[in-house]
C-alpha cells in the first residue's frame, strides 16, 4: 500500500508573518505602506521652508495635504480589499486578475 502526504488544509493560506497574515496580504499592505512613504516622507511638495531671518518657519499647503491624505486613505482602503476580501470564497485579487483576464479575453459566440 502506498503512503501519500496530503496537506492539513489546502483550502487557507498559511498565515507566515507573525501568525496572522500570509505573504500574499503582506504584500497587499505593503504596497500602500510605500505609497503612504513616499507622499509623506520622500515627496514633501506640500511643505514651503520659509527663512525669517532668526530661523526657519515650515508651511503647509492645506491643498495639497488634503488630496495626500484622500490617496493615502483611497490606497489603504484598496490595498485591504485586495488583502483581506473574499467573493465566492475566493481572495478578491484573484478574483479581479480573473474578471481582467475575462474581459480581455475574445469571446467566440455560437449561433
Amino acid at each position: 500500500m502506498r503512503l501519500f502526504t496530503v496537506p492539513f488544509n489546502i483550502d487557507n493560506e498559511d498565515k507566515i508573518i507573525g501568525g496572522y497574515i500570509s505573504i500574499r496580504q503582506f504584500f497587499w499592505l505593503f504596497i500602500p505602506i510605500m505609497f503612504i512613504l513616499y507622499l509623506f516622507v520622500i515627496n514633501t511638495g506640500y511643505l514651503t521652508k520659509i527663512n525669517t531671518g532668526n530661523g526657519f518657519k515650515i508651511e503647509v499647503n492645506h491643498f495639497k495635504l488634503v488630496i495626500r491624505i484622500i490617496f493615502s486613505i483611497i490606497s489603504v482602503i484598496i490595498g485591504c480589499i485586495l488583502a483581506f476580501l473574499k467573493i465566492d470564497e475566493v481572495q478578491s485579487d484573484k478574483y479581479f486578475f480573473n474578471f481582467i483576464k475575462f474581459k480581455s479575453r475574445k469571446h467566440i459566440i455560437k449561433n
